[in-house]
Order: C-alpha cells, then sequence, then structure tokens
C-alpha cells in the first residue's frame, strides 16, 4: 500500500512524481525543442535534520525510481568528501554496485572514463609524453569496462544460485530449466545492445567535447587538460555524470515513460562538496557542448531562508507544469495538502507488453531447452570480475574482486560486498595493490562453509585494517583484496595461478602477493611452486603445517619455493611443542592412528612428526580414507582397528588424520570396548575445525565420564592461536612485554569484529584459529608491501621489492600477529612461534584454551632468529 502524504511533504511529493514522471514533461521538453538543465528543487530553511527526514522519505517510497541515499551526504567524513568523491558514491547508488535495490542500474561508463583521468590530474608528477598517454588509455579504457553488466548481472547471479541449490525431481529441474534458458539468452543479447548502443558512444562522447579526430588524439588532448584548475575538473566529471544519465534514458525509456532519476541532496550549503555539486549542476558545459535531452531532478537543502520548518509552497507543482528549472522557497510560507501519493514504481506501456513477450518467450525456451540447461553453472559472468570465472566440475574456478564471491558461495555475498567496496576505495586513491587469498571456495559440507566463511571474513578484516588503522597512518599503497578459488583439494590451481601470474603482470591489478594455502595437500605444492620458483611471485602461507611445503635450512640457493614465507609452525614444531608441554611418558603409553590415503602431505608430515617426538613401540594403526571430506568406509575401519589399539594398553592416542575423519574415529571409540578405559587424543592444528564438525550427540559422547567424574576422552591439539591465548597467561618479564603486541592486535580484531560483523553477514568465530590465520597471512603480506614501498613514489613497489621484505621480518620488523609475533628465518620459517594447546570442551561444546607452548620448550622475549639462522646483515 502506498504511503499517503500530506501537509509540506505532500506537496513535495506531488512536485518530484510530476517532475521525475513522464508523459506530458517529455512531451513538453521536446516541443520546446532544447537541451534541458537539472531541474532543481531548491529547500530553504528549517533544521537540516528535518530536511533529511524528509528526502529519507523520498528514497525510501521511490520504487524503481533511480535514487541516492540521502543519509550519505551527512556526518565528518562527508564534510572532507570532493566533488569527485561526491559524484563517484551517488554513481555507486545508481549503478551496478547499488543494483540490487532497484533492479535498474545506469553505468557510468563516461563519469568512470573522467574519473580515472581525474585521478592522473591529482598526480602533481609526469607530463603528457607516449608512455603517459597510453597508461591513460588504458586506465580509462579499463574504466569504461569495468562499468558493463546491469541486468545482466543479476539475472546471471540469480542463475548461478539457482544451479547450485542442487535441485531434485523431474518436476522442479524442468522449470527450472525453462526459466534458466530463457536467461541464457539474455547476455547475448545484451551484449549486442552494449556494444552497439552504449560502449561505442561512451568512448566517443570525450572525443566530441574534447573537438579530438580520433581516440589518440582525444587521450592526448585529455591528458592536456591537466593544466586546468580543480574547478574546471569538478565541471568535466559533472558533465560525464549528467551525459551518462541522459544516455541511459535513449529512446526505448522514453517511449516507455521511465522516470527521471532522483538526487537528493540534504546538505547543499555553500562551502561544501554538495554546494560546488549544485552550482556544478547549474552550470553551462566546459569543452564543446553535447546535446542532452533528460536530467537528473535535484532535491537540495541550502540552508538559507529565516525559516523556522522546511517548507514546501504549491508553486513547485504550478512551476513544475508550466516548466520552470529552478524553484526557490522562502521560509516564510507554508501549504497544506493532504490525501497526495508518491507514485514513481509502476511501469510504462512498453515494459507492460514486452513483460507479456518476455514471460511466453521464457516459456518457450523451457519447452525446447528446459532439460539441458540444468546441468551448467553460470558463475557470474558479466559481472565486474578480473577476469571471469569458469565452471569446473560444478564448481565456479577463478578470481573474484568481490563483485560475485558469492558464486563461490552463497555465504560469501555479504562480506565479498565489503571486500569489493574497500577494493573501490582503494582504487580511487590512485595506488594501490593487489593481495589476492588463494583457498577452495567451494565447500560441499556445512562445517567447510562455515570454516571457509571464517577465513574470507578474517582476510577482509586484515584488509580494511590496512587501509583504516592508524599503525599504517598514510602509508602508501592501499590494499585490494581478490578471492582465489582453485576448487576442492586444489584441483584446479593450474588455471587459478595462471590468472594470477597474468593480474602481477597487469599495470591495473598490481598483484604483489598471495596468501592463504589452508590445505597441505600435493596439489598446494604444485601451486606454491608455480607461482614462487616459476614467476617471482611472493607467497605467505596460511595454517601450512606439512614440514615439505617449506624452503629446507642450509638450500637458500635451491629453494622449492624462492620468496615464500610461513606464519605458522610446522607440523614437527607443533608435535615437538605438545610433546613438551605434555611431558614424558612411558614407552609403551603411546599408540599412532595414521590415514595413509596417498597424496596427503599433512596426514604423512604430522605422523612422522609424531614417530620424530614420541618413543612409539607399536606399529602404525592404519586407515586410507578417500579424501580429506569424504567418509568412505572409515567408520568400518576404525570398528575393526579400535580393539587392537585398546589392546595395547596405550593411553595417548596420536592421529595423523584430517577433521571428518578424527570425528569419525572420536564416535567409533565411543562404541567400542576402548569406552571402559580413559584416553588423551593428541593431533594437529588441522583439527582446528573438529568442533565445527561435531552435533549434539558426538559432544554428548565426549562428556562421558568415569567414577571419578574425569572425561574418558580429552582430545588436545595444538591450534596456531586462540583468542584467550593472550590474556594474562602467565607469561613474566621481557617474555610478556615482547607478546604484548600481539595481545593488543588481538584486541583490535575483535573490536573491529564487533564494529563489522553484521556487514560481513555475521560475526567471525575466533575459536577455530582460522580467521586468526588468515587475517596474520593477509596481515604479513600487506606489512612486506608497505615496507616495500618507496616513501614519495608513484610507483607500486615491484614483485622482487616485496619478496626482499620477506627476509626482512625479524628483529624490530617482526610482524605482530594475532596468532603471536611473527620472526622469520633465513628460510621464510617462524622462528619458536607460539603454539596455542587447545582442547575440545564438552561443556561449552567448543574449543577451550590450555596454555601456550613453544618448539624450543621456553618463550622468546626478542625476535632475533637464533641458532645460527638469523638473515644476514
Amino acid at each position: 500500500m502506498r504511503r499517503v502524504w500530506s501537509g509540506a511533504a505532500g506537496v513535495l511529493a506531488e512536485a518530484v512524481t510530476e517532475l521525475a514522471g513522464a508523459g506530458r514533461w517529455w512531451g513538453r521538453r521536446r516541443v520546446r525543442g532544447r537541451a534541458p538543465e537539472p531541474v532543481v528543487v531548491e529547500l530553504r530553511g528549517g533544521a537540516a535534520g528535518d530536511a533529511l527526514a524528509l528526502m529519507l522519505a523520498l528514497a525510501e517510497n521511490g520504487g524503481r525510481l533511480p535514487v541516492n541515499h540521502p543519509g550519505e551526504f551527512r556526518g565528518e567524513g562527508f564534510r572532507a568528501l570532493s566533488v569527485a568523491e561526491l559524484l563517484g558514491k551517488v554513481a555507486d547508488w545508481y549503478g551496478i554496485r547499488g543494483m540490487c535495490r532497484r533492479r535498474r542500474p545506469i553505468r557510468f561508463r563516461r563519469f568512470r572514463m573522467m574519473e580515472r583521468a581525474y585521478r592522473a590530474w591529482c598526480d602533481p608528477e609526469g607530463g603528457c609524453g607516449a608512455v603517459r598517454v597510453q597508461e591513460l588509455q588504458h586506465g580509462c579504457e579499463r574504466a569504461a569496462y569495468d562499468e558493463r553488466g546491469g541486468l545482466l548481472n543479476e539475472l546471471n547471479r540469480l542463475r548461478g544460485h539457482a544451479l547450485q541449490e542442487d535441485l531434485k525431481g523431474a518436476a522442479a529441474l524442468y522449470t527450472t530449466g525453462a526459466v534458466l534458458a530463457g536467461l541464457t539468452l539474455v547476455p547475448l543479447v545484451e551484449w549486442l545492445v552494449r556494444h552497439l548502443w552504449v560502449h561505442r558512444p561512451a568512448r566517443t562522447w570525450l572525443q566530441r567535447k574534447l573537438a579530438a579526430p580520433g581516440p589518440q588524439m582525444m587521450y592526448l588532448a585529455l591528458c592536456r587538460v591537466r593544466d586546468e584548475p580543480r574547478e574546471t575538473w569538478d565541471q568535466w566529471l559533472t558533465d560525464a555524470f549528467l551525459a551518462d544519465i541522459d544516455a541511459y534514458y535513449h529512446l526505448g525509456r522514453r517511449l516507455n515513460r521511465s522516470r527521471l532519476p532522483l538526487l537528493l541532496m540534504p546538505h547543499a550549503e555553500p562551502g561544501t562538496a554538495s554546494g560546488a555539486l549544485l552550482r556544478h549542476l547549474r552550470h553551462g558545459q566546459v569543452g564543446e557542448p553535447v546535446p542532452r535531452r533528460s536530467c537528473p531532478v535535484v532535491v537540495a537543502h541550502t540552508g538559507a531562508g529565516p525559516g523556522e520548518e522546511v517548507a514546501v509552497v504549491e508553486a513547485v507543482v504550478s512551476g513544475a507544469r508550466s516548466g520552470r528549472t529552478v524553484f526557490e522557497l522562502p521560509g516564510s510560507e507554508e501549504a497544506e495538502a493532504a490525501g497526495r501519493q508518491l507514485d514513481l514504481s509502476g511501469g510504462g506501456p512498453v515494459a507492460t507488453a514486452l513483460s507479456g513477450a518476455a514471460v511466453l518467450g521464457l516459456l518457450a525456451a523451457g519447452l525446447v531447452m528446459g532439460p539441458t540447461v540444468a546441468g551448467g553453472l553460470d558463475c557470474g559472468q558479466g559481472v565486474s570480475l578480473r577476469p571471469k570465472l569458469a565452471a569446473e566440475d560444478g564448481q565456479c574456478i577463478g578470481v573474484s574482486d568481490g563483485a560475485s564471491a558469492d558464486a563461490f558461495l552463497p555465504g560469501l555475498a555479504k562480506v565479498s560486498r565489503g571486500i569489493e567496496k574497500e577494493n573501490d576505495r582503494a582504487e580511487r586513491t590512485g595506488l594501490y595493490a593487489t593481495v589476492a587469498l588463494m583457498l577452495p571456495m567451494t565447500p560441499a559440507t556445512e562445517p567447510e562453509k562455515r570454516q571457509v566463511a571464517n577465513e574470507v571474513k578474517g582476510a577482509y578484516l586484515a584488509q580494511y585494517e590496512a587501509n583504516h588503522s592508524r599503525k599504517w597512518g598514510a602509508l602508501r599503497p592501499a590494499i585490494r583484496l581478490v578471492l582465489a578459488n582453485p576448487g576442492r583439494d586444489y584441483a584446479h590451481w593450474r588455471p587459478v595461478t595462471d590468472t594470477l601470474v597474468a593480474m602481477s603482470r597487469d599495470p591495473g591489478e598490481h598483484l604483489r602477493a598471495v596468501t592463504g594455502f589452508n590445505l597441505s595437500v600435493d596439489s598446494t605444492g604444485l601451486a606454491l611452486h608455480s607461482l614462487t620458483a616459476g614467476q617471482g611471485i611472493p607467497v605467505v602461507g596460511g595454517p601450512l603445517t606439512a614440514d615439505d611445503l617449506s624452503n629446507e635450512p642450509g638450500e637458500k640457493e635451491r629453494e622449492r619455493y624462492p620468496g615464500m614465507v610461513r606464519i605458522v609452525p610446522t607440523n614437527t614444531e607443533q608435535a615437538t611443542a605438545l610433546v613438551r608441554y605434555g611431558r614424558a611418558t612411558s614407552a609403551g603409553d603411546s599408540v599412532l592412528v595414521v590415514d595413509g590415503r596417498p597424496g596427503d602431505t599433512y596426514n604423512a608430515s604430522l605422523a612422522a612428526a609424531f614417530r620424530k617426538a614420541v618413543t612409539i613401540p607399536t606399529k602404525n594403526r592404519v586407515f586410507t580414507s578417500p579424501g580429506p571430506e569424504e567418509p568412505g568406509d572409515t567408520a568400518d575401519q576404525f570398528a575393526q582397528m579400535l580393539p587392537a589399539v585398546c589392546d595395547t594398553g596405550a593411553r595417548n592416542i596420536y592421529f595423523a588424520g584430517r577433521p571428518l575423519h578424527l570425528r569419525i574415529f572420536l564416535s567409533a571409540m565411543a562404541q567400542s570396548p576402548c569406552a571402559r578405559q580413559n584416553y588423551k587424543v593428541i593431533t594437529g592444528s588441522g583439527a582446528s575445525t573438529v568442533a565445527l564438525q561435531l552435533d549434539g550427540k558426538d559432544w554428548q559422547d565426549l562428556d562421558a565420564r568415569d567414577s571419578r567424574n574425569r572425561l574418558k576422552v580429552v582430545v588436545q591439539y595444538a591450534a596456531p592461536g586462540h583468542p584467550d591465548a593472550w590474556r594474562d597467561r602467565g607469561l613474566t618479564g621481557a617474555a610478556r612485554a615482547f607478546y604484548a603486541p600481539a595481545g593488543q592486535e588481538m584486541t583490535r580484531l575483535e573490536r573491529l569484529n564487533s564494529e563489522l560483523g553484521e556487514d560481513m553477514g555475521g560475526a567471525v568465530r575466533w575459536t577455530d584459529s582460522r580467521a586468526m590465520t588468515s587475517h596474520d597471512s593477509v596481515y604479513t603480506a600487506v606489512q612486506e608491501i608497505k615496507k616495500a614501498y618507496r616513501t614519495g613514489s608513484d610507483a607500486v613497489p615491484s614483485l622482487a621489492a616485496v619478496a626482499r621484505q620477506g627476509a626482512n621480518l625479524y628483529s624490530v620488523n617482526g610482524v605482530a600477529g594475532s596468532t603471536g609475533m611473527i620472526c622469520l628465518d633465513n628460510n621464510g620459517s617462524p622462528y619458536n612461534k607460539a603454539v596455542a594447546v587447545v582442547s575440545l570442551d564438552p561443556a561449552s561444546r567448543d574449543v577451550r584454551f590450555d596454555a601456550l607452548a613453544w618448539p624450543m620448550r621456553k618463550p622468546s622475549t626478542n625476535c632475533e632468529v637464533l641458532t645460527g639462522t638469523s638473515p644476514p646483515l
């Protein structure tokens, strides 16, 4: 039901309806035969808050009308904006990024091209030589290209999501196929329309404005505009903004009586960016004038006037009907009008007719193509990705800049929008570097989905911190974050690494580091080698613990992964810390259960580490799983194995396997003769997500107790970190002072998590340590990049310069991560990195922090690397 307006608001609602409406208004414009200027409804007098409330009501009831959000025109941050930044925010709200609210985006190709040229103008150095002009051309054309899409984005996103729902049943598949078959035709048709009627005119608009005979001369002339003052540039940007709106209202939309966009400016007082924008909207064009047939309707509160209330008079309506373009509203007059309705949502006659035809077309396409289309996967084609994604094995594989990361996993929708927003902000600074987070993002199970969401959120928090934290101040460059999905088990690592290599060479991308790598398998090693030894791209590994996925000591000239650094101790170091924490046990007190599946370096490495750290007299108890996240018949294997485990008399069971199989093993123990005894199951950091795997019954089984009320099964493992690790855990003296920055970083992250939790689609779960390692991985890469930046330079640090910084992350340059102090040795491995010893707690049904442990038994007191492994001076 439409809102009924009354009083002054009712008059304004009727005026806006008339001004932004269609029919007679278009006819009068055509008859008058002149290019229109923006229609400005100026509100004078009254409190700014009243004007803002009135405009918020207009925005909320605008239906499908292109309208900005007036709430963005307030706050201290708004007052510091320039006209260019203000127009950029409005363009975002009208355009593809704000599309989900209205479904009718405007493509601002001309404005984005001029915005890129404006950034070049802001650069105080550089002339107009051939290289400079070529860079300007590349940047402008890329900016225009990134505005592609629109309705196509949304349709393809919905199509991809529908296919990911794993619909079952012939009827469901047939219906889905009918709809998706129709959507399949959209990209081709819309691409032709864009290319012929939109994209080409966007490139030629500047030629007309600059009176240039061709594209090359146009960019040369645009480069020479750099001598103009900021006021002139602001007018250029405004002209481009209005030209894009005019292009949007082509003949088809005029015949359909499409509503004009509404620009709401609650704070347009003189001296503000909004006031300057209002002035430019009213002024004539710079350069060669290009005729326009349509402009936005502007409602602005200038704050001038003596009235105590924002007053809107009947003259607005009568003036609109008579063709006036500017309305000044004295504060001394008031008007009453009742029963008015703001109707800006309905479709025109052309849209109504085409809608019926489209429905019939979709049904017809479904009859022909329905059964065949349902097997495809769209992966967000047409969305502003660099580059696009591809469908492989029912997964979306590739690299996303945040625009459609929900094609990987729907649960990433909100956090990916935050990443995209930060990326846009970074690009607008003019100097930015890109960091990639590479890990499998198309999980098959719910626990995996929660894990991936946690890891992406941790990376986003690191990006946000890098771009906003006082620690970095104004230190450049800004940081972009892209999400790279190599598929489950890194099976499709090659095309993704090829893409990342291309991005490291692309002057529009500036990829300078790849982070993540959360799975220690053979294909991970191949991906690491391809990026480092093959292309010289710096890599910061996340929760990589397999010993052979690191550079060997003493082999500096023959490193397997040159330029790679790691932030988590190896399996050997973790096992050593665990055993030293638990103190020595008798020779017959331990047994090793290991997954013998080939190709899993984590399992093999952890088993070898336990064998090295602990005296285990009996042979390994081996089971074989089909994959890290596949149960197979492991339950039957454990049922047959456990009697032999019980017979050994061992009380410490060292488990070298993945979290899913650990859960199955624990369930089998609850049903076996072993349940009559007490055990401690000890494993590595791969178990950090096992708590996500457990259901209610699993926790009940773990809560079983003996006659002395002791847990019959204790599950303890080494984790890369825990949020409680730095809360006054017995550290004293120099050690306490040394690790204090890590605790401070964790506190900052928890506060940031609270502030951004809703925007990320839910706050981070810290206890599984995945978000912490993901954050620290990106955070370390950020430190490498910012340390490599040469103060005063306008160039992004090179790959080699960033890689060299990895060798310097020790002594005073150590990284205070949330998981602890990161001090790297000659081989890029963390030196004596703290290990969080944790246990599964049935009472809280979560992970409980027990203690800190160190591979070298004692905590470090500084970031110096000893035992002959310190980096050379």
